[in-house]
């Protein structure tokens, strides 16, 4: 093939649209590219600020039990306290309840921490 026939050919290939096409194809991938980074952006600024503010919570929940245990260990308290908790087969969480109460169901908590932190805080409450 010569100089002239490629140019020709070129020449067919622009007529009938290719070049428009592959432009088509690149712009299409750009605007889902932009698209999808618009729509995941807010997603993940959203799941930041949730993730931060559990933090910011538990941390404030930690500080208050720490106040109201006032030097004596956690699991001294956890000990006399009249309330347990445990985990349920299918749940994804513990329960807590009131053993001065029959089927004293009384809190729900994700993590055993929190359980934890739930019977401090109730416990102490009460006795003040």
């Amino acid at each position: 093939m010569n100089i002239g026939e490629n140019e020709r050919a070129q020449h067919v290939y622009e007529r009938l649209g290719f070049r428009k096409v592959r432009t088509m194809k690149k712009q299409l991938k750009t605007f889902l590219t932009i698209l999808l980074a618009i729509v995941l952006w807010p997603l993940g600024l959203f799941a930041l600020y949730d993730w931060l503010k559990k933090r910011w919570q538990m941390r404030q929940r930690q500080q208050r039990v720490a106040a109201l245990l006032d030097g004596r260990e956690i699991t001294a308290v956890l000990q006399t306290a009249p309330y347990s908790y445990g985990h349920f087969q299918g749940e994804n969480g513990y329960r807590i309840w009131d053993e001065r109460i029959e089927n004293g169901f009384v809190g729900f908590a994700a993590t055993p921490q929190e359980a934890e932190l739930w019977i401090v805080e109730h416990y102490l409450s009460e006795s003040n």
